[in-house]
């Protein structure tokens, strides 16, 4: 997954209303594609006059869920015994 393709469903998840760079060239390609994965799909919303909204699907949420709660690397060695030693705070 690309950050812009994250940036896109975090704006989904958390926000109303149109993605602010929905005119990059990329933007309708990158739709496209979290629709064929079945991460998004596109709505018909009557109160807007059947203006198209993006809604993420139940494996969407799943694996945004998923990406969220991947903890960030820890820098640390890795010996040839195969013994972890972290890094002590401020990359010492």
């Amino acid at each position: 997954m690309t950050p812009y393709e994250l940036d896109i469903l975090l704006h989904v998840r958390t926000r109303a209303g149109e993605y602010p760079n929905s005119g990059a060239p990329a933007y309708q390609s990158t739709i496209d594609k979290l629709i064929g994965l079945g991460v998004l799909k596109e709505s018909v919303t009557v109160a807007l006059r059947f203006a198209h909204e993006l809604t993420l699907t139940e494996f969407g949420n799943a694996w945004l869920e998923a990406i969220l709660r991947t903890p960030p690397p820890t820098l640390c060695y890795v010996g040839l015994d195969g013994v972890v030693t972290p890094l002590k705070s401020g990359g010492e």
